[in-house]
């Protein structure tokens, strides 16, 4: 038993989505090292998920098999439930590695029930999207009763362990494994974003990532940069990312009559657009840790974001390596805009903290150091038997 397990780990992953998002990047790249095989320890991994995207197309590309798994009638209906728990039986995990909420209530259950031993990584244990109150009391509820089910909870940030263990009073083992990245710079459009956006050569170009929900405040955003392009008229916001809010959020750069100033942008690959920024914003009233920020890092941009709910950041010194506001406040608007402007003003500040950004996401945040503590952890979990 023990040889298996230091020669051949099969890890089952449980995914809610493969769309577009940081917690899918870092399944992406986590199994793409795993993939690799380059030691003594191999990696047998196998993708569930619940809703298809264009990450799919990347675990083709590394070879880890993906099975999509929906209900008979509607989603979640017990046929899913039912088919889920085939396929975990059939898989014979030594581990279940679970990600997003779904997928970590499910894992829970299931692996109880099954006997396997569950991993669940908790990117964000705050809600801010458009869920009713009755549901996010129903999640809460479910977190309560099934969260200390598991062998390790992942908390992908500092300050998302510290509120897990205030949500969740008994929740045991919990450790921080920061979400990483590898130094992959080298990017290029067929046709430059100043190109495809019809962008004036002078522009001064502030970029933000994200799904386009009610957490990124991305609304708060479009009301600063009404105010500052008003002052500075070579002002250009590009938005990359899709989601529920995307309409609402047209119409309000529409009634501003910015539609020549503010870009939306729908890729599969934001990557490519970084190099074109000349300072990143994350005005976001929560991140765990932000996949999009630590690419802004490897570009060495400038960054305006949020501090967390503890009036931390998880990665930025406020005037080191980024410049931090606090989106709760009575001024947030304010500060918000005041940071931008010290940027808009001030090339030196933006090198500054562009380069200390870059050295702090290449010193504390690389991939490889994800990866080995997933892999230390898969061992661990495997090593002995789930609890009772």
């Amino acid at each position: 038993m023990a040889d298996n397990i230091i020669n051949k780990i099969r890890v089952l992953h449980i995914t809610s989505s493969l769309k577009i998002g940081g917690a899918e990047t870092v399944l992406v790249s986590l199994l793409r090292e795993l993939q690799k095989g380059k030691s003594e320890l191999i990696f047998e991994n196998t993708v569930l998920y619940f809703h298809t995207g264009p990450n799919l197309l990347e675990l083709e590309k590394v070879g880890v098999p993906a099975i999509l798994v929906q209900g008979k009638f509607y989603r979640y209906d017990p046929w899913f439930i039912i088919k889920l728990y085939k396929l975990i039986k059939n898989t014979r995990p030594a581990v279940i590695h679970s990600s997003l909420w779904m997928a970590n209530l499910m894992a829970r259950i299931l692996g109880k029930f099954l006997g396997i031993p569950v991993i669940a990584t908790v990117h964000s244990p705050v809600n801010f999207n458009n869920l009713s109150s009755k549901f996010l009391d129903i999640r809460d509820l479910a977190d309560k009763l099934t969260a200390h089910w598991v062998q390790a909870t992942v908390a992908v940030s500092a300050s998302t362990a510290q509120q897990l263990q205030q949500d969740l009073i008994n929740l045991k083992n919990v450790t921080v494994i920061p979400n990483g990245i590898e130094n992959l710079t080298e990017c290029h459009l067929g046709v430059s974003v100043a190109d495809k956006l019809n962008l004036p050569a002078n522009s001064f170009v502030i970029g933000t990532v994200g799904r386009l929900v009610a957490s990124k405040n991305y609304e708060n955003l479009i009301n600063c940069f009404a105010n500052l392009q008003a002052r500075y008229h070579n002002l250009i916001l590009v938005i990359i990312g899709s989601g529920e809010l995307e309409l609402i959020l047209k119409t309000q750069v529409a009634n501003l009559k910015l539609d020549h100033k503010i870009f939306f942008v729908q890729t599969t690959q934001a990557l490519d657009y970084y190099k074109y920024f000349d300072c990143f914003v994350q005005p976001s009233y929560y991140e765990g840790l932000s996949m999009a920020l630590l690419e802004a890092g490897l570009f060495k941009l400038p960054v305006v974001a949020s501090y967390n709910y503890n009036l931390k950041h998880d990665v930025l010194i406020n005037n080191y390596s980024g410049l931090l506001i606090n989106p709760y406040s009575s001024k947030a608007l304010l500060e918000l805009e005041l940071a931008l402007e010290k940027l808009i003003l001030d090339p030196d500040l933006r090198t500054r903290l562009g380069e200390n950004l870059f050295k702090t996401v290449m010193q504390d945040f690389s991939l490889a150091q994800m990866v080995n503590s997933y892999k230390n952890l898969y061992l661990k979990i495997c090593a002995k038997p789930p609890a009772p």
